[in-house]
């Protein structure tokens, strides 16, 4: 992992602006209440109204829902990212948003109403999985034309 990381700077010294972006990773957590009422596929809509809330005001952020109550973000842009964390942070839905292991909490909050140990067990106790939702994944790429692949 390191020696790829320091290929890509490596190529970013030598190409400048058209070298490419290393993808981050942010992960919104839903609140826990919302998340088991509504379920992945309830995850999976409020993924897609979102995203086109973002589009709408020109924040084009890609997520994707892993699961029950999370939803992963991923961009080169940091812009976009903040963007993107500011509106779901004002979302009634989310808990807690986590950006390189720094936690974002909604306005007058400084802590989850349910950590991340503490959906570890309940998921456990009610057998819901964290996995990725990948039918999001096949209808961004049956969304894209063939000439954009």
């Amino acid at each position: 992992m390191f020696a790829f990381r320091f290929l890509l700077l490596i190529i970013g010294f030598v190409l400048g602006d058209d070298a490419p972006k290393i993808p981050k990773m942010h992960i919104a957590y839903l609140k826990w209440d919302w998340s088991t009422t509504h379920g992945s596929e309830g995850t999976g809509k409020l993924v897609q109204q979102w995203t086109t809330l973002l589009r709408t005001a020109q924040v084009d952020a890609m997520m994707f829902p892993l699961g029950t109550g999370k939803i992963m973000l991923m961009g080169t842009n940091s812009k976009v990212l903040k963007k993107a964390r500011r509106f779901i942070l004002e979302q009634d839905e989310t808990d807690f948003y986590v950006s390189n292991k720094k936690h974002f909490y909604p306005a007058g909050r400084s802590e989850p109403l349910t950590s991340e140990e503490e959906r570890e067990r309940l998921s456990k106790e009610l057998n819901i999985s964290d996995s990725l939702d990948l039918s999001m994944f096949e209808n961004l790429m049956g969304n894209l034309g063939n000439d954009e692949l």
